[in-house]
């Protein structure tokens, strides 16, 4: 549950307040119904379980803008939604429906904007956040070592480029990053580097009177 408060008339800007979705990612913020894939891609997915967690955004879009990201969900080419050009949010860290575990807080940035290119639309994204990772003890195998505090950092950056299905779109994210991990030869949990993305094609092809969605995706997370 979150409600949206306007700073100005026409809701430029604007504070998102509760629990919602996390402002990293193109296809973390897509919802199901405008995802192609059944699943999200693991490698930028990974970042925060169920895409959400309980905190303070910042949404700034020009008016047109916004229209723009609506239009882009309403006539079927697959938008993220309107979560603003510029995005910056306070949030506990802990992900979904957890309550925050060690009273320190993530911040997450993002900015994007959808270039229409004569008859295309063109998205183009960055997205970053930084913070500390508590682990709950249940989630811990018998016998794993970690620090006392079980407190990692947890820090990530992205970038996104989405050309719309007008018939035919692409759409790409990659990832870098570091968090906590399992290593297998120490037999404890450590802070290690990790990387990913993913590579689709699509396309949107009326047919009569249905729409098909082709697409072919390949993804990758380390």
């Amino acid at each position: 549950i979150y409600f949206d408060v306007g700073l100005d008339s026409k809701n430029e800007f604007r504070f998102r307040i509760g629990q919602s979705k996390i402002p990293f990612g193109f296809e973390n913020l897509q919802s199901s119904q405008n995802r192609l894939t059944l699943d999200r891609n693991d490698a930028i997915n990974s970042a925060f379980r169920n895409e959400r967690d309980l905190g303070v955004f910042f949404y700034w879009a020009p008016e047109k803008i916004r229209e723009r990201f609506s239009m882009l969900t309403k006539e079927g080419y697959k938008g993220s939604g309107d979560y603003g050009v510029f995005g910056l949010g306070v949030f506990n860290g802990q992900t979904a429906n957890v309550p925050d575990a060690n009273n320190k807080k993530h911040v997450v940035a993002r900015l994007t904007y959808p270039f229409e290119i004569g008859s295309q639309i063109f998205e183009a994204g960055l997205q970053g956040y930084t913070g500390e990772y508590t682990i709950d003890s249940d989630d811990i195998s018998t016998g794993v070592t970690f620090n006392d505090s079980q407190t990692y950092i947890d820090q990530r950056f992205g970038v996104s480029a989405i050309l719309y299905p007008k018939p035919f779109g692409i759409q790409a994210e990659y990832n870098f990053g570091k968090g906590p991990e399992f290593d297998k030869i120490t037999n404890s949990i450590t802070v290690q580097d990790l990387h990913g993305g993913y590579l689709m094609f699509n396309a949107k092809l009326p047919i009569k009177n249905q729409l098909v969605y082709p697409f072919a995706k390949w993804q990758y997370y380390n």
